[in-house]
Formats: C-alpha cells, structure tokens, sequence
C-alpha cells in the first residue's frame, strides 16, 4: 500500500513525465497525420531550396557540440566537457566537401559561434531561428552521411542505417556501436607526453573530464588534419575508383588469353545489372541526355542515385559492351569460330525500388507487376531469355521453342564436351535443339520457392499449375492454359479436374526434402 507522501511523488512525477513527452506527442501526432510523409517532405526540400539546393543533390550533415550546448565555454570541469569540441577544427573537413560538390548542412541547436566558411553549399542551420524538430530528423533521415561529436541528433541518423562518422568523442563509454557508425575517440596522453596505450585508454574510461586531470591525464582533440582525413575516408567509402563489374570483365579477358591455346571453360556471372546503381559516367550522360531530368532514387534500400533510370540503362549498355569485348577477344586468338557462347540471366527482371520497371516494360508481354517478377514462379519471373552462338555448329538467326531449365545445362555441359555424366540430375541436355538434331523434352518442369510465403509450380505441356501461401494457408492449385494465357489471367482448373489431379501427383514426386532448413516448407514435408 501506498503512503500518502509516496503517492504525492508518483503524481508529481507522472505530472513531470507529462510535460516531458508533451513535444514529443505533438511531433508524432504531427507524423500520424494524412499525407505526413508528403507534406513533411516538401517542408523540408522547400527549406533546403531556398539556399539553391536542388532536389536529389548530396549533402552531408555535421553536428559538432561545443561548449555553448552547457553555456560553459571555458568550463573545463563540467562532467561532459569532454563531448565538446572546436567547430573551427572541422574546416579543413567542410572544404573538403565543398570542393567535391557535397552540400554540408551544420547541424545543432545550441551552437557556440557561426562558422567562418561563407560558402553558397554551406548551410549553417545550427544558426538558424527557422530550425525545427522536423526538419532535425528529415535532414538526418536523408543526408548522404553524418559527422558528429556523439550527441543527440546522431542517433535519429544511425537509426536510419545512415553512415555515422563520430569523431572527437571521450570516454570510451560513448563511443557508437551502432553497426553503421565508426568512431574516432579523443587522444590521451600522460603528462609525461607518452600517449596511452590501448589498454590504458580503456582502462580510463572515466565519466567526468577532472577524473582524467586528477590523474595526469591530458585529453588532445583530434588535428583538422585528421578530421579532414577520416571524412575523406569516408567520402572514398562511398565512391571508390574500382568497379566491380570491370574488375571482373578485365580477369575474364585475362584469362581467355592465358588459355588461348588450350580448351576453356568459363563461367562468366557478370552483376549487371544488378543493384547497387553504379555505370561508368560517360554511359549514364548519354542515357541522361535521352531521357531527361527524373527523380532521384534517395537510397532507402542502396545507395543513392541522382539519375537511376540513366544509370540502370547504362549497366545494361556496358553490360553489351563488355560481351562484345569478349568475342573482339576471341576473334583476336582466332578461337571465336570455335567456341560456344551462352547468355541468359539467373531470374525475371527486379522490382525493387530503384528500377522504375513500368517504365522500362520489363516484364514485356507478361503482366508488369510486382507479383510477376523477380521472386515469383510466374512466367514473367522465372522465363528468362537465352542466346547461343557458336557459329561453326549453331546456324546463324535459328531460333527454338524448346522448354527447358538451368538443371539442364550441366546435361549440356557434358554433351557439348563429350564427357558421360555420372551424376544423377533432373536435368535433359539442350545440345540437339541447338545444332538442329532430335531434342529430348522434359515430362514436366518443376519450381518451388521458399520466400513470398511460400510458392510451388509446375509446367506439364501448355498447362502450368501454381500453388502459393504454402506457409500459412496453403492455396488450391491454379491452373492456367499457356497456349492462349501467358500472363496466367484465368484460373481453368474448375473446367479440367483431369488436369489438376494430375499435377497435384506430380508436384509430390518431384519434391524432395531441402538439405538447408532454411529452404523447407512445412506444408510440402506432410
């Protein structure tokens, strides 16, 4: 039971509590409204535009905490003195940034002095009397990466996966350990001069900066030297010179030259166009200048991107360069007559959201939706295209119908080679369809997929059957008619019961148990 004085604490303190979450309610009533994200969005990019920033353009924020955050400035006994830093150490770092094109915005809501640097990308927003919570978290929301000292506003940065720099931060107690945050403590040196070592800086991770003066510590901010350098690091993080796809393409031609004089085989698993959006400059200005200004892609799966549908297009464009690189490259050893070549990809095209796929079509004659796509057993995200030259067997602008699957190239593999295969697969060698001969087909192909809450499917003929919801609630088989209906529109089984119970048996014989637990499907284990 509860005392009198107890009670009259806890409302006191429930009263106290109040006040405290008051700002913090409205701001997240403000959130919960209608069209919040829209119109939190355009206050944000309207307050940014009025310093002539442009939409889509990078700008890294900066949030240095000095002295006036405690109105103490030469206080060197406060307890978080050691949180505090000089903002004028940090303009080696900011024209850095300027100079690279960046805009930087000086975060902060208590700032001790404006910043020197008068420069039409730096806005000095700590200053600003227009400054509020929102546009706090918009611009840590959206920045390109944040540099702070380890206070505050930070965090809402880290939360949104943003890269954190934190640097000038003491003691060891504070530094982030947030997975997307890398911290740069302050130096300690005895008052002998000898810098601590590593044990001895974590074996003085005082609270309070006296307690690192009581015991002949002298605590040393870090140089704008190297302040300057560890964004810079940070900048080259996110724009390296080296370019996977290229380093990959280079060590393919390499090795067709080592190998020029004896047979090869390459396996050839290019990442274009796959994510993140990076393409050599000079593809992306020429794609830029064929489709003109579009949104930005604002990085809220990848990195972000000022063009994504140029870019995306031009992964492709030099994707078709580097093939026709390859046979240059053949050719140039005289073995391009010789050899065959396949190309084809892995999936349906990718709905994810930096490919604007209604705009590109890419699912062509299928439906162009993101149920059809990448992750599905639809026809528009398992059918893939495919194209084999090999001009001393394979006929010149031949072209097959022929059904097949990726277990069957291994199949192809030993028959191109004349090897006998050992090995039991499901697959069915394709090399007769390609030099004209008599093809042997599949009685059926079969698909299940664990993600997507669960897919299986089957093709026997023109008819395909297709289960989904396998996790939760398992759907009846949907049968679709391929002669008439590629983009799989209308259910038949009602009309064709024959059919289904047919498939239905098939799909339990062709399923076999997972050896990844990862991959199995209760549903299809019973």
């Amino acid at each position: 039971m509860q005392t009198g004085e107890n009670l009259k604490l806890d409302q006191i303190a429930g009263e106290e509590l109040k006040v405290l979450a008051a700002p913090l309610g409205n701001l997240m009533k403000d959130f919960r409204t209608e069209q919040s994200l829209d119109k939190e969005n355009t206050i944000a990019e309207e307050y940014l535009k009025k310093y002539g920033w442009i939409k889509g353009e990078k700008f890294v924020c900066l949030n240095v905490r000095d002295s006036a955050f405690f109105n103490e400035s030469k206080e060197v006994h406060n307890h978080n003195a050691f949180r505090n830093s000089d903002i004028d150490d940090y303009e080696a770092a900011v024209n850095y940034l300027l100079n690279m094109g960046y805009w930087v915005v000086r975060m902060g809501r208590k700032v001790e002095r404006p910043f020197k640097i008068k420069h039409s990308r730096l806005i000095d927003y700590g200053v600003d009397p227009n400054s509020s919570d929102l546009l706090d978290i918009w611009l840590s929301k959206n920045c390109y990466f944040f540099i702070s000292t380890g206070t505050g506003i930070d965090s809402v940065a880290l939360m949104f996966k943003k890269q954190t720099l934190i640097v000038n931060v003491l003691p060891i107690i504070y530094i982030i350990s947030w997975v997307n945050g890398i911290t740069l403590p302050k130096r300690l040196f005895w008052n002998s001069g000898k810098e601590l070592s590593l044990i001895e800086h974590l074996n003085n991770s005082y609270g309070n900066t006296h307690q690192y003066i009581e015991k002949g510590i002298k605590v040393v901010d870090l140089s704008p030297g190297e302040i300057r350098f560890a964004v810079k690091e940070m900048v080259d993080e996110f724009n390296q010179n080296d370019y996977a796809p290229t380093l990959m393409h280079n060590e393919a031609l390499e090795f067709i030259e080592r190998n020029k004089k004896d047979p090869f085989f390459l396996y050839y698993a290019s990442p274009l166009p796959h994510l993140p959006l990076q393409a050599p400059e000079y593809w992306v200005k020429h794609y830029h200048k064929k489709f003109g200004d579009e949104d930005p892609y604002t990085g809220s799966s990848y990195y972000p991107n000022r063009t994504p549908r140029a870019t995306y297009a031009a992964m492709i464009s030099y994707l078709d360069e580097q093939v026709g690189e390859l046979i240059e490259k053949l050719k140039e050893i005289n073995q391009y007559e010789n050899t065959l070549i396949i190309f084809t990809s892995d999936n349906g095209p990718s709905w994810v959201d930096h490919v604007d796929y209604k705009f590109f079509n890419s699912t062509g004659k299928f439906v162009n939706s993101r149920r059809t796509m990448k992750g599905s057993v639809s026809e528009g995200g398992i059918r893939v295209p495919m194209i084999a030259s090999w001009p001393n067997k394979i006929k010149a602008g031949s072209k097959s119908n022929h059904i097949s699957a990726f277990y069957d190239f291994f199949e192809t593999a030993c028959d191109v080679a004349g090897i006998d295969n050992e090995i039991q697969t499901d697959g069915v060698s394709f090399y007769p369809e390609m030099i004209g001969g008599v093809q042997a087909k599949h009685d059926y192909l079969y698909w299940e997929y664990p993600a997507s809450g669960g897919l299986q499917a089957i093709r026997m003929g023109k008819w395909k059957g297709v289960k989904n919801n396998l996790f939760k609630n398992p759907s009846k088989l949907k049968l679709f008619d391929l002669s008439y209906d590629e983009k799989e529109l209308n259910d038949v089984s009602s009309k064709n019961p024959e059919i289904v119970k047919e498939l239905e048996q098939k799909l339990k014989e062709a399923h076999s148990t997972p050896y990844l637990k990862e991959f199995i499907i209760p549903s299809l284990e019973q």
